[in-house]
């Protein structure tokens, strides 16, 4: 059972409101042993309304995150990234941070190695990236040696960090400060005092963790990396936009890849996601892009008719889930 001791979850709804986009990468989906797929979206909701059957006036729900089903014909998954899978059948699905889940079909790529947001394509090692809004998109540049894959960033063998943006960024749009390429892709090259990433031990989907036992986050949107943070306890165990210390609190890492601590943990974590863990009798934190834990959930039919209050996750996954990251 997981417990907090502090009370941050929300009792989520349905609403006929669509979350607001942001610039977010931690929109992932979960699917099961029965077929059935669930997406957790990244964004929450100012307001959503709870309906109840003969009760004239809804219940207002502020600052709400879902849990949304979604019909799922589609055979298993073979690899998977963050926001988006590859099949046994060889199509790809996609989930946008607003959690639309989308089928691509088969695409002229496949994966040699993924990272949470992107993928090596196999024989050309170009770059691929998955966005934001759920669509592949062709860097047309080759992916150096990797030493570490991240969510929305990778290591090369020489020690370069390169970062992936939410979006592309308009290079005629004066309201942004651009550093190095104005598209997905942000190399620390680019940067002023170009900086050697040689001492990274382990990373998670937007951050990493140096050998000093510092935390540098990636932001989202711009793609900048953030100055070394200090923690109370190096990670015990690392998700996409989480980690579990050894003093067993848990720490969250916003979209700006700013570090927050938060309660420590009851209860022993099964399965590490990349913005959700689940015990063994299907307890759940889930962390929003801004590095907000919730603990309670709306789970939203495929019609978008019904919802109900759910603070438990079933635990029949599928054996691939995606981007994890254990540590001793």
């Amino acid at each position: 059972m997981i417990r907090f001791s502090f009370v941050w979850s929300i009792l989520i709804a349905l609403s006929l409101a669509t979350p607001a986009m942001a610039a977010f990468q931690s929109q992932t989906f979960i699917r099961f042993s029965n077929r059935m797929i669930q997406a957790l979206p990244a964004v929450t909701v100012d307001e959503y309304l709870i309906w109840v059957p003969g009760v004239r006036t809804p219940t207002k729900v502020k600052n709400a995150a879902l849990l949304y089903d979604k019909r799922n014909p589609l055979p298993s998954v073979s690899i998977m990234g963050a926001n988006y899978a590859f099949l046994t059948n060889g199509t790809m699905v996609t989930v946008n941070e607003a959690g639309s889940f989308y089928y691509k079909g088969k695409i002229p790529y496949q994966p040699e190695s993924t990272g949470g947001n992107y993928f090596i394509n196999k024989g050309t090692r170009e770059i691929i990236v998955i966005d934001s809004e759920g669509f592949y998109v062709s860097t047309g540049k080759t992916a150096p040696a990797i030493r570490l894959h991240g969510g929305n960033f990778f290591i090369d063998q020489s020690g370069v960090l390169t970062t992936i943006r939410h979006c592309g960024v308009d290079p005629t749009d004066k309201n942004v400060d651009l550093i190095g390429s104005p598209e997905l892709l942000v190399t620390a090259k680019d940067y002023p005092g170009h900086a050697d990433f040689s001492d990274v031990l382990k990373v998670g989907g937007n951050f990493m963790v140096k050998v000093d036992g510092t935390i540098v986050g990636v932001n989202s949107e711009n793609g900048f990396f953030t100055d070394p943070q200090r923690v109370d306890a190096q990670p015990s165990k690392i998700g996409g936009n989480y980690f579990i210390g050894h003093d067993n609190v848990l720490y969250t890492v916003s979209s700006l890849g700013e570090v927050k601590k938060w309660q420590p943990i009851n209860g022993a974590m099964k399965y590490f996601g990349y913005s959700y863990m689940i015990d063994a009798d299907g307890d759940f934190i889930f962390v929003d892009g801004n590095g907000i834990p919730h603990t309670e959930l709306v789970n939203v039919s495929t019609t978008g008719v019904e919802s109900k209050v759910v603070n438990r996750i079933s635990t029949s996954l599928e054996t691939y889930q995606g981007f994890t990251r254990r540590t001793q």
